[in-house]
């Protein structure tokens, strides 16, 4: 089942602060907070994508390593 992005990001956030989050995905700051609100109008397909890469790591247990799950899926 893929992780979802949206709870990946609110829980960096959460964690860090928006900038924190926006650096490590290497995005605006204005972005991840109009993403954070729901009025981010661009589509949200990339930045999700870059969520899950960025922050969505699984422990694959073909490969012994930490990886995003499309690398695991792929192995």
């Amino acid at each position: 089942m893929p992780r979802d992005w949206f709870a990946l990001l609110s829980e960096e956030v959460a964690n860090t602060s928006i900038a924190a989050a926006a650096r490590r995905l290497g995005y605006s700051r204005t972005a991840v907070s109009l993403a954070m609100a729901g009025k981010y109008r661009g589509d949200t397909a990339k930045l999700a994508a870059r969520v899950l890469e960025v922050l969505g790591m699984v422990e694959c247990p073909h490969l012994g390593l930490s990886v995003t799950p499309a690398k695991c899926a792929s192995s």
